[in-house]
């Protein structure tokens, strides 16, 4: 993951090797907010949003702004939880920022959502609300 983001900043590396580019370019930056209102976006019977579809496959995704989106109410569906769970199941790395503290990620996800979230090896949170205090 590390080698990826490195890439990905450095832009014109001459050390770079063609698979370094590749594996950098399956980073996929989404914020929370659009993450959620994306299948609301995308017409019915059409399959999942091209968003959701990326956020799955992607082979590190970071997540912006995470706890702040809505959950998709017209469909009773959460499409950022949906997502975070299947790539935990996967065993895919995502990476969260959130300016909501630990407490109020717990209120959001759950139980279960803090041990997707936290569990070192499976998902990195940057906890900014705790470092705002």
């Amino acid at each position: 993951m590390a080698e990826a983001l490195t890439v990905l900043d450095a832009g014109a590396n001459a050390d770079a090797s063609d698979a370094d580019y590749a594996r950098a370019r399956r980073l996929l930056w989404a914020d929370a907010h659009d993450l959620g209102q994306a299948r609301r976006r995308h017409g019915l019977g059409e399959g999942d949003a091209p968003l959701i579809r990326q956020a799955l496959a992607a082979s590190v995704l970071v997540v912006d702004e995470l706890g702040t989106e809505r959950p998709d109410t017209a469909s009773g569906t959460d499409p950022v939880r949906d997502v975070l769970w299947a790539r935990f199941a996967a065993g895919r790395p995502t990476v969260c920022t959130s300016p909501c503290d630990r407490a109020a990620l717990v209120a959001r996800y759950g139980g279960g959502g803090e041990r997707r979230l936290f569990e070192p090896g499976r998902a990195v949170v940057v906890d900014l609300g705790e470092a705002a205090k």
